[in-house]
């Protein structure tokens, strides 16, 4: 179902532009015998003005996603895309631009 005003546009074509969006991000990490699953299928859209926090348990995956949305780590599969960047494709001289030109942390 679509929503839409009296317009005549919908709802979605009025909100900003996705800054970042997510769509099935897996990441999984090797460790000896075994394989550490930190995030499955993640699907996640921010949008230019939202406020966002991330919460969950140790071992949950913040940080993980943290270091995707920062460039600073791929995703095993699915798509990271800031703007129209897909961090999970670009390469690393592309990564190195991202971080320098468009992304920022404080710890």
């Amino acid at each position: 179902m679509s929503m839409t005003t009296t317009a005549g546009t919908s709802i979605r074509e009025q909100l900003p532009a996705a800054i970042y969006r997510l769509e099935k991000v897996t990441r999984v990490y090797p460790q000896k015998n075994r394989r550490i699953q930190a995030l499955g299928g993640v699907d996640v859209e921010i949008r230019e003005g939202d406020f966002v926090t991330i919460q969950g348990p140790t071992g949950g995956g913040k940080s993980t996603l943290l270091q995707l949305l920062g460039a600073l780590d791929r995703p095993t599969s699915g798509v990271v895309k800031l703007g129209e960047t897909d961090l999970a494709t670009a390469t690393n001289t592309q990564l190195g631009l991202v971080r320098a030109r468009e992304v920022g942390f404080v710890f």
